[in-house]
């Protein structure tokens, strides 16, 4: 036995109201990476395709095969240089 369903199964969130807040406002937050996992980077990262630098005050960079941009790639450890 079956049961029809009509309509959505997942109701649609309410659209943001624009210009309810009375200042703006600023996404405050920060990506931090434990050495652990900067070192299984620096040792894993080529084998599929990317490559990991540091900086001469330490800062980690990452350049993925996904990134064409020109230059190092992204910055995992910003606060080191």
């Amino acid at each position: 036995m079956s049961e029809s369903v009509s309509g959505p199964l997942v109701t649609p969130a309410p659209a943001a109201r624009r210009g309810s807040y009375s200042k703006p406002v600023i996404d405050l937050h920060f990506h931090w990476y434990p050495e652990e996992f900067i070192a299984l980077m620096e040792t894993e990262a080529g084998a599929h395709g990317a490559i990991v630098t540091r900086g001469p005050h330490g800062a980690v960079r990452i350049k993925t095969p996904t990134n064409i941009a020109p230059g190092p790639g992204n910055s995992l450890r910003p606060d080191r240089g």
